[in-house]
């Protein structure tokens, strides 16, 4: 009895202590939890169950079951607890984890006296909408869901949300920074769409980032653009920027029509497709992995192409004329328009996947 007793007093502190290992490590480390993660943590806590059942009979006194049982059960509980909103969206079942759930509405609007806008946003499990309008104001609206283990906590996290814009003048720039009172262990209770519209004549600078949610910016021409998300689309429609643009997201696909001097976009899993219009002279970094990559740039003969493309296990495909090829590969292409250097605008690409095909064509 004494020693059954022993058993479950141990069980019971690696469980606690799996529990608080997991919290922390899902809460603070950038862990993207997809479907493919999702799977690979329930087979993997599946085997080791199943190894210590068949240990556990073949030696009953070793109490290797239940060990695995209580580390098994804290990590799923902890990946629960910290990334509940992003798995039930993740599996189509609504705004979050816990069955009692409180929703409101916040906007802002203001005019805008300045030609030049920053835009920063740091969301949280939503998308986040950026397109632009024939008026000179600015607005944006959000949709701010809380969950909780009861109404009434739901209720009281989503007072507890405090969202802010501070909306200040720095240098004939008018800066937009929306920003939430929120602990970092506490972003998981929470949901929130953001949709912003800017004036279409403004510079806009944008620094966007969320997490499992899209970014979708539409008709912007700024300096820097910065877009960061996780697990969710980033859609690029008509975004041009005069100094660089930069687009990271995971596990899903990259989109869109956009243009500047210095361009990286990256995703992982999913694949890229994008036009650029090679009217300026730009270099663009495109990486992804076990997804495709697409480009479609101007067949115009004013403008040179440098290509570096490298793949495995598929095909790379260039479609454009006069290309004196240094590599020319199945898997490795790299090569230049004949008189690179002598033509008004240079285009360089560089672009790598895996278990995937790279094309580009004019047109």
């Amino acid at each position: 009895m004494s020693r059954t007793r022993n058993r479950g007093a141990i069980n019971l502190g690696l469980f606690l202590v799996t529990l608080g290992l997991g919290w922390f490590i899902f809460s603070n480390l950038n862990i993207g939890i997809t479907p493919i993660v999702f799977a690979y943590i329930l087979i993997i806590a599946g085997v080791a169950i199943v190894l210590s059942v068949i240990v556990t009979w073949r030696r009953a006194s070793l109490p290797v079951g239940g060990i695995a049982g209580a580390i098994v059960a804290g990590l799923i509980l902890a990946l629960f607890l910290t990334h509940g909103l992003t798995l039930i969206q993740m599996f189509g079942g609504g705004t979050g984890v816990w069955a009692f759930r409180s929703q409101t509405a916040k906007s802002y609007s203001g005019s805008i006296t300045s030609g030049k806008i920053y835009l920063e946003v740091d969301n949280i499990n939503g998308p986040v909408r950026v397109s632009t309008w024939n008026r000179n104001e600015y607005s944006i609206d959000l949709t701010i869901r809380a969950g909780g283990p009861s109404q009434t906590g739901a209720n009281a996290n989503l007072a507890n949300f405090k969202p802010s814009l501070d909306a200040t003048q720095q240098e004939g720039q008018q800066r937009l920074v929306l920003r939430y009172d929120i602990g970092q262990t506490s972003r998981s209770w929470y949901s929130v769409d953001v949709t912003a519209t800017l004036p279409a004549a403004a510079n806009t600078d944008l620094d966007l980032v969320s997490s499992n949610g899209l970014i979708q910016v539409t008709n912007v021409n700024g300096t820097t653009i910065s877009l960061t998300t996780s697990n969710a689309r980033l859609n690029l429609d008509h975004v041009y920027a005069t100094t660089s643009i930069t687009a990271g997201t995971s596990n899903a696909q990259v989109e869109g029509i956009l243009q500047a001097p210095n361009t990286t976009v990256s995703t992982s899993n999913a694949k890229i497709t994008l036009t650029i219009p090679s009217t300026i002279s730009g270099n663009y970094t495109l990486s992804t992995s076990n997804g495709a990559i697409a480009l479609r740039v101007s067949p115009s003969t004013q403008v040179g192409y440098g290509v570096d493309f490298s793949t495995s296990n598929a095909k790379i495909n260039v479609t454009l004329s006069n290309i004196t090829y240094s590599v020319n590969q199945r898997t490795q292409v790299t090569g230049q328009t004949t008189g690179f250097t002598s033509l008004p605008t240079r285009v360089i690409l560089k672009a790598i996947t895996s278990n995937a095909a790279i094309s580009v064509a004019a047109g």
